[in-house]
């Protein structure tokens, strides 16, 4: 009778334990969808403030309110940091969040974009074949072609955007002149207007500019040059602008 009630206590013992692990890992996991879910909401803001304040973003700039807010938690556990931060923020990168030991099952999940959309995990190998924290990181996807023509202007042009034409200091800059349209600005009164969504891609609008301007090289061939309250040309190849009304 001992014999069975020792065996039936060893039983018990181990469905207790594997409960209680199969607990843990659900715990580890929520945990995990828990931190990409904080990834995606920073992505989220990210778009955001490029299209309300035309700045790269650090993450102080976005735990303000009216973005992140100033309660927001972005604790991290799993990081020597203790907190998701940017890896750099000019480049679209988030640290990779895991760079302390832990459960294969654990990176498996934070690495995938089954629970991700607007953040991707690029993952870097070392020389053993196992990911490397150090050089891994997560990819911020901007959505809207408007928040992705502001990046290339901030980045690959490397140049400043006021928040208004209406102000003042807008000479050889680029500034918001609607939700549709930016400006770059070669005088106060002398100007070429963009398209956000398609920027180089699309018609473009000028005031007092001279239609051999260089700016117009960057044009793609079939796009229009409107004159305001003048003529209209043509984009064709080898940058020649052609009159046609």
């Amino acid at each position: 009778m001992k014999k069975v009630l020792c065996i039936f206590i060893f039983f018990m013992s181990f469905l207790f334990a594997q409960d209680t692990n199969l607990i843990v890992k659900q715990k580890k996991a929520l945990y995990i969808q828990n931190m990409i879910e904080l990834e995606e909401k920073i992505a989220f803001e990210y778009e955001k403030y490029l299209l309300s304040e035309f700045k790269i973003p650090t993450m102080a700039d976005l735990m303000k309110d009216g973005y992140l807010g100033t309660n927001f938690s972005h604790k991290n556990t799993m990081s020597s940091s203790k907190v998701i931060s940017f890896k750099s923020s000019s480049d679209l990168k988030i640290k990779f969040a895991i760079d302390t030991k832990t459960e294969d099952y654990l990176v498996e999940l934070y690495v995938r974009d089954l629970y991700r959309d607007r953040t991707s995990v690029l993952v870097k190998k070392n020389s053993n074949g196992l990911t490397d924290s150090s050089l891994s990181y997560v990819k911020i996807l901007l959505k809207s072609d408007e928040a992705k023509t502001i990046y290339k202007i901030l980045t690959n042009e490397k140049k400043e955007i006021l928040k208004s034409c209406n102000t003042a200091g807008k000479v050889k800059k680029y500034c918001n002149k609607n939700t549709q349209t930016i400006r770059w600005h070669y005088g106060d009164s002398s100007w070429i207007e963009y398209s956000k969504k398609n920027f180089n891609n699309d018609n473009v609008t000028i005031r007092n500019v001279s239609i051999t301007d260089d700016k117009f090289d960057d044009l793609v061939t079939g796009t229009y040059v409107y004159v305001e309250n003048g003529p209209k040309y043509l984009k064709l190849p080898s940058n020649i602008l052609m009159k046609i009304e």
